[in-house]
């Protein structure tokens, strides 16, 4: 899907959810809502990576590109190698 469409059917769903939240009296139902956009916005801020964490992040999906995988068994058994057990 292109980033246009996808920026357009975000848009769309932007004003439908105002419009919607706009036609509502119920306080209680208002306030969950609000509850759950202040969720997102802590996630959101609470997730921010570092460039350190970007290039690991981009480092292991190269790997995974690459076919540079383990199974979890030999991972473990590379664990036990590196803690000496």
């Amino acid at each position: 899907m292109s980033e246009r469409i996808l920026l357009m059917n975000i848009s769309n769903l932007k004003s439908a959810i105002i419009s919607k939240v706009s036609s509502l009296n119920d306080e209680k139902l208002l306030e969950e809502i609000n509850r759950i956009l202040d969720l997102e916005v802590d996630l959101v801020s609470s997730y921010i990576l570092s460039l350190e964490e970007k290039k690991s992040i981009e480092k292991g999906l190269e790997d995974i590109h690459e076919n540079r995988i383990y199974s979890t068994e030999q991972a473990e058994k590379l664990l036990r190698e590196w803690l000496g057990k």
